[in-house]
C-alpha cells in the first residue's frame, strides 16, 4: 500500500516541477521516469488485488497502466525509451501471468469436464454436462468460483 501511495504522488511532483522549474531542461528531466513510476504503481496495486483473489481488478489495473504508458508523448531521451519499453514488457508479462492464473468460471469448468467425459467415452455423463452447460449459457455468464 505504501508503494501505491508513493508512486501516486510521484507524477504529481513531476507535474509540479514541469510547471514551476525555471530552466527548460529541469522542466522535462523527471518525465523520463514516468513510465517506471506508472509501472511500479500498477504492479503494487495489482499485487494487492491478487492477494485478495481479485484477478479481474488486477488485470484491469495492469492493462490501464499499459495504455497510459503507451499514450505518453515520445521523448527523445534514452532513459525514457528504455524505461518505457521495459515497463511495457513487464506489464504485458504480468498481464499474461494474471490471465493464466485466473480462476475458471463454472461454465469453463463444466466444458473441461465435458471434454474429459467425451474423451473417456462416458457419454451419459457427457450428456448431463452438456445439459448443464446449455442451462448456464441460457442464464448468462457466470462469475469465477
Amino acid at each position: 500500500p505504501r508503494t501505491v501511495r508513493d508512486t501516486m504522488r510521484n507524477p504529481l511532483l513531476f507535474d509540479f516541477v514541469a510547471r514551476h522549474a525555471t530552466r527548460e531542461e529541469d522542466k522535462h528531466y523527471l518525465e523520463q521516469w514516468r513510465p517506471y513510476v506508472l509501472r511500479i504503481n500498477a504492479v503494487a496495486a495489482a499485487m494487492i488485488e491478487l492477494a485478495e483473489d481479485c484477478h479481474q481488478k488486477a488485470l484491469l489495473i495492469v492493462k490501464t497502466a499499459t495504455d497510459k504508458i503507451e499514450a505518453l508523448p515520445e521523448i527523445d531521451e534514452d532513459t525514457f525509451k528504455f524505461e518505457r519499453q521495459r515497463s511495457l514488457d513487464a506489464l504485458r508479462e504480468l498481464a499474461e501471468q494474471i490471465e493464466k492464473t485466473m480462476p475458471l468460471t463454472e461454465l469453463q469448468k463444466l466444458e473441461t469436464q465435458l471434454h474429459e467425459a467425451v474423451t473417456a467415452e462416458h457419454y451419459e455423463q457427457a450428456a448431463q454436462l452438456r445439459d448443464r452447460i446449455r442451462h448456464l449459457r441460457e442464464d448468462g455468464p457466470t462469475a469465477p468460483v
